[in-house]
């Protein structure tokens, strides 16, 4: 996992909302993880090997559901999906958690598993939107995607067929945190 460093360039180059979030979470304590602007290098390895473990519990909670189901034998006809709604800063670009719309926040994770159901296994870094796996699921299950759901279907990308994705996604944020500083919104 690489480490970014966070030049004056790339903070002075931010929007004044960001600033303030920036300053916010440098001066308080922002969900119990302490944030400095210009965090050591320590610092910033130490929050990914936090991040990491964190990580790795997950995945292994994963892992006893998985054989849970194995067990159980539902293993090979069941699909799961596991996701986020957020990626992580980890200090890059000087800010922690998400509350921004750099990539490092709006990459979510998506895994997708279903050993009769999906062909291979593959990687899409196309541009997607976390409701564009809803008519994928509906497929998967036998149901029809209604006409009026304005997604585009990450189907192919999961049965190992080209998927070109989309052209923009959305993106938004509530007014918190970040927002609470903005005029524009």
């Amino acid at each position: 996992m690489d480490i970014l460093p966070v030049t004056e360039a790339d903070l002075a180059g931010q929007p004044p909302p960001f600033v303030a979030l920036r300053e916010k979470h440098a001066n308080g304590n922002h969900d119990a993880a302490p944030h400095r602007i210009h965090a050591s290098a320590a610092t910033r390895h130490r929050q990914r090997a936090h991040y990491l473990g964190n990580v790795s519990l997950i995945d292994a909670q994963v892992g006893h559901i998985m054989d849970t189901l194995a067990q159980h034998g539902h293993g090979e006809n069941t699909l799961v999906v596991f996701t986020s709604d957020h990626g992580d800063c980890l200090g890059d670009h000087g800010h922690l958690q998400k509350w921004n719309f750099y990539e490092q926040s709006v990459r979510v994770p998506l895994i997708v598993w279903g050993p009769t159901l999906l062909a291979g296994r593959g990687r899409v870094s196309a541009l997607t939107q976390c409701f564009d796996i809803v008519p994928a699921l509906l497929s998967l299950a036998g149901v029809d995607t209604p006409d009026w759901f304005e997604t585009k279907s990450v189907l192919p990308a999961l049965q190992g067929q080209p998927f070109d994705g989309r052209e923009a996604v959305f993106c938004e944020q509530g007014r918190d945190v970040v927002f609470q500083f903005a005029d524009f919104v």
